[in-house]
């Protein structure tokens, strides 16, 4: 019993110890992995309204562009019609 004793004690002298130190660096690791985790997630945060700002801004202009788009068109089909009346009239007049 004393090689069972013996190797009991040296598993305690030696790897009890450095057990813990292992232990202790996961722990370590462990609080900086959700340190990072934390600031990622609130950089997402700040990218996602960010990027829902800009959507934003985009459907603005997008919809102030329909708006021109309809002004010239409409523009344009007056200068279509104008022309049609001036050559309506210059026919009747010729």
């Amino acid at each position: 019993m004393s090689v069972i004793g013996d190797v009991r004690n040296v598993l305690q002298d030696f790897l009890a110890p450095e057990l813990r130190a292992v232990a202790a660096r996961f722990e370590a690791v462990e609080s900086k992995i959700d340190a990072v985790n934390i600031r990622v997630s609130s950089l997402e945060k700040t990218m996602d309204a960010k990027f829902d700002a800009a959507e934003e801004k985009a459907a603005v202009r997008q919809e102030m562009i329909l708006v021109q788009f309809e002004r010239i068109k409409n523009l344009l089909d007056v200068d279509k019609r104008l022309l049609r009346l001036e050559n309506q009239t210059s026919d009747k007049v010729a």
